[in-house]
This record gives C-alpha cells, sequence and structure tokens, in this order.
C-alpha cells in the first residue's frame, strides 16, 4: 500500500511478482520483462493510474484480481484461455491478444501500434485538447482503437484526423469531451464509444459512417 510509486523497472531476472506486490499503489507505469512466469493475486489491485500493461506469452500464471483496475492489457499470446479470467475485471479490461510487441511505440503522449497503417492504442497525457496526427512514422494512422481515451477526465476536445476510419468500442467512454466533429474518412464507431460522456453537447457527424 505504498501510494508514492509512480513507476516500476524490474529486472529481466524477477520470475515471480508476488501477491499484492504494488497493490493499491500510485503506480502508473511498469515493464513486466519476459522473465516473468507468474504473478500473484491482486498484486497490481486497484493501480488506478495503471491504464495498460504489456504481458509476455511466457507468462503462465496469473492471480485473481491481478490486474483489477487496468483498462487495456497488450500481449504476443494469441490464445489466453489458460490465464486466470479473474485476475482482469470483465466489464473494464480489453485484451490486445498476439501483437507484435515490439510494433508497439510511444509518440507524444499516444501508446501505438505500427504495423501496414498505425491504430491509437492509448493516451497517456492530460492535455485537454488532443489532436490525433494523420501520419506517424510515414504510415497512415487509421485506427483509435478500444478504450484507448477510456476514463480519461482532462480531454475535453478531440481533434481526428481525415485519416481515421475505425473507432472501436469504449473509445472514449467516460471522458469530458464537450464537442466531437466525425470526419467523413470514418466508417464505424463501436458500441459506447462516446458512452457516459456527461459534457458531451454536440456531435457533428459527415459523409462516410457505414
Amino acid at each position: 500500500n505504498n501510494k508514492p510509486i509512480t513507476k516500476v523497472n524490474l529486472p529481466n531476472t524477477i520470475e515471480y511478482i508476488g501477491d499484492n506486490a504494488f497493490s493499491n499503489t500510485n503506480n502508473s507505469s511498469i515493464d513486466i520483462p519476459s522473465s516473468v512466469v507468474e504473478i500473484g493475486d491482486a498484486a497490481f489491485y486497484n493501480c488506478i493510474n495503471l491504464k495498460s500493461v504489456t504481458l509476455h506469452k511466457t507468462l503462465r500464471e496469473v492471480g485473481d484480481d491481478a490486474f483489477y483496475n487496468t483498462t487495456l492489457i497488450y500481449t504476443d499470446k494469441d490464445d489466453i484461455s489458460d490465464w486466470n479470467s479473474n485476475a482482469f475485471d470483465d466489464n473494464l479490461t480489453y485484451i490486445h491478444k498476439g501483437l507484435n510487441l515490439s510494433n508497439i511505440v510511444k509518440k507524444d503522449n499516444l501508446e501505438c501500434y505500427i504495423d501496414e497503417t498505425v491504430s491509437i492504442l492509448n493516451y497517456t497525457g492530460d492535455s485537454k485538447i488532443v489532436e490525433i496526427p494523420d501520419i506517424i512514422d510515414n504510415k497512415k494512422v487509421t485506427v483509435i482503437e478500444n478504450a484507448a481515451f477510456f476514463g480519461n477526465k482532462t480531454i475535453e476536445e478531440i481533434k481526428i484526423s481525415n485519416n481515421i476510419i475505425y473507432i472501436k468500442d469504449r473509445a472514449f467512454k467516460e471522458t469530458n469531451l464537450v464537442s466531437v466533429n466525425i470526419p467523413s474518412s470514418v466508417k464505424e464507431i463501436g458500441v459506447y464509444a462516446f458512452s457516459v460522456c456527461e459534457e458531451l453537447e454536440s456531435v457533428t457527424f459527415n459523409e462516410g459512417l457505414e
């Protein structure tokens, strides 16, 4: 219950993270190395500032409530059925599976996945106005992924580029957005993408939605 902890760097010799190891801390960043094979019960329980975590396919066991209150999990594992489903909050957590983890990069407070095009995975900043760029590393930014801005209470305005095609589920859920302009490039908006945005006064749709 050491609240001041905000960032944790673990050596690549660590194999086990014990029960309640970092529970109820202010930890907002941790790099869990591929050497870790087991994470204990409630290891990162109620770390409300820890929005995203990368887990390697070498991980064999995950304890109950290990990542309760963590919104995004990135993993190179294709099938997570052997992981303990009680480790995550079914109503909150979205798990990106089968990723090439080396393709995840951070650009100006945006965690991105770079492949043939770029997907925005997560926003880590605290600006009131956020602009999604057209291009990152010479590739088009086409997707705002599941829960990318979920629960961010500082953002009031989002500038969505004209290359965005998909806005995925819960992308802006529970944010303080006031108005949104959906460009004509957007073909699909996922479920609950703008749910519980209590300050949202207007949404402008342009031609393009399917």
